[in-house]
């Protein structure tokens, strides 16, 4: 299930992929992301903002096996 950023339970550090972007062109739908202090995060465009797209936390056993 995809949330907004503001109600993840994550951390800086920690991974999200994207699931919808209606009004965030600037992220890719099934892309991992890597979040930042105060759940920011850098769009495909380099830009560091606090996206109103949905994402869901994604555990490192996923990641892991992406390296």
């Amino acid at each position: 299930m995809s949330k907004y950023m503001d109600d993840l339970d994550v951390k800086p550090g920690s991974y999200v992929r994207c699931k919808a972007n209606i009004g965030c062109p600037n992220f890719t739908i099934g892309r991992f992301y890597k979040v930042l202090p105060k759940k920011l995060l850098q769009d495909d465009h380099g830009q560091i903002v606090l996206s109103s797209a949905r994402f869901e936390p994604m555990p490192p056993s996923i990641i892991n096996a992406f390296k």
